[in-house]
């Protein structure tokens, strides 16, 4: 399955004029509401997974973005792992929350770590005939030695992409002692234009020392946490919701 067949959770569209955010008038389709994307899981049968309506397919991920496995129904405990093998053997922990679970739920949450290999598996750990090939790419950006490449997760304040915050995930930051831009759906934007309208949630699958110190401010129980706890905290539905309210909580973004 290419990238440009990965499904948002479904759901109506809205038309964002990214004019508002000081780059010349672009226009591009993104979900209204969510924007982090999900891969739906069914399970019909103990040979495959459903995943987008096919059988097992192969699935091409980014390294340092996030994805959701959104499973429909109960059954077939769903592992990420860097080698195909009964039960649990060959499981892939890192950047997986919810590994293992078999409950609608549970969906299974996976930031794919930088340093990744181009090669991992999905399977069930009860039937090994369901399982399939995860091929994993990194972002495509120029090499530049002097130039330090970052993907974020941030929140736009409300006014601009809507009458609500708007977290947006996958935006691709480079940085130089000259230049700091930050690119979304092919469209670069210099960080000075913008940084009065953003909070910069996650870099490569991290909280930012700001976002950690808004959380801290806010649930000083929760200083230390990292994202991956969040999301097994709150679950992957709510993760958004949650980090504009932390943000919101903390005078960050208002209404």
């Amino acid at each position: 399955m290419e990238l440009n067949t990965i499904k948002f959770r479904s759901q109506p569209f809205q038309r964002i004029d990214f004019s508002a955010l000081g780059s010349k008038s672009s226009y591009v389709d993104v979900p209204a509401e969510v924007y982090m994307t999900v891969f739906t899981v069914e399970k019909p049968n103990a040979s495959d997974y459903l995943i987008d309506g096919q059988p097992d397919p192969t699935l091409t991920l980014v390294r340092g973005q996030t994805y959701t496995f959104d499973f429909v129904d109960n059954g077939h405990p769903f592992y990420i792992k860097s080698a195909l093998g009964s039960g649990t053997s060959g499981r892939f922990d890192a950047g997986v929350v919810n590994q293992g679970s078999k409950s609608s739920d549970r969906d299974l949450v996976f930031t794919v770590p930088n340093d990744a290999p181009d090669t991992l598996y999905y399977q069930c750990s009860a039937h090994p005939n369901m399982q399939g090939e995860l091929q994993l790419t990194s972002p495509v950006v120029p090499y530049n030695p002097d130039v330090t490449v970052s993907t974020l997760r941030v929140i736009v304040a409300p006014g601009y992409l809507g009458p609500e915050p708007v977290l947006l995930e996958g935006l691709i930051e480079e940085r130089s002692n000259t230049t700091w831009t930050i690119e979304y759906s092919g469209i670069v934007f210099n960080y000075d234009d913008i940084e009065s309208i953003i909070t910069t949630v996650t870099r490569d699958g991290a909280y930012t020392d700001e976002f950690q110190a808004e959380i801290a401010d806010v649930y000083p129980e929760y200083a230390e946490i990292t994202f991956n706890e969040t999301v097994e905290l709150v679950g992957a539905n709510s993760i958004s919701r949650t980090h504009i309210e932390i943000a919101r909580a903390d005078g960050d973004i208002s209404n």
